[in-house]
């Protein structure tokens, strides 16, 4: 499948799949970038994607990233630019949330990020931040019914399926 991408920024990484076999392929952020303490961000890729019909975009957090935290810094931090000195970078608690790009849209792709330290942290340009994978958006036509069928589960919720 081709997938047209255009750069919006002149530091934007195109997207590629680290192996073969990933279903996931990886999104960089294309400018460094300040989320408060506790606060979430839009993080630009500097990308634009059009879409086939029928298909969008998961934007995804990476498993790695996830485990292990991201390199950013806390310090210092000059006038909402990363100051990158080899001593004050550090693993940041930040996380990807996930987000959904559509067929039709055109703008920029950002990665919403979640900073759950107690500082302002900076993500450097060029962190693979986020994973995308593109999948076939199937249109539901939705029914109201006045019941349900019944299962074995019920409305059994949270945690009530475990042993």
């Amino acid at each position: 499948m081709e997938i047209k991408v255009m750069k919006v920024s002149e530091d934007a990484i195109l997207p590629c799949y680290a192996h073969s076999t990933d279903s996931g392929f990886d999104l960089y952020t294309s400018e460094d970038y300040v989320i408060s303490a506790k606060g979430t961000g839009a993080i630009p890729t500097g990308l634009k994607f059009e879409l086939p019909k029928g298909y969008g975009i998961m934007v995804r957090p990476r498993s790695g990233n996830t485990l292990k935290g991201v390199i950013g810094t806390f310090e210092p931090i000059v006038d909402e630019f990363c100051l990158l000195i080899d001593e004050n970078k550090h693993k940041m608690d930040i996380k990807v949330q996930i987000g959904t790009i559509d067929e039709n849209y055109r703008g920029e792709v950002k990665i919403l990020t979640t900073n759950n330290e107690l500082h302002p942290v900076c993500v450097p340009k060029g962190t693979k931040l986020a994973q995308g994978v593109i999948e076939k958006i199937p249109k539901a036509n939705f029914i109201e019914v006045n019941e349900l069928s019944t299962t074995d589960r019920g409305e059994g919720g949270f945690g009530s399926t475990d042993c």
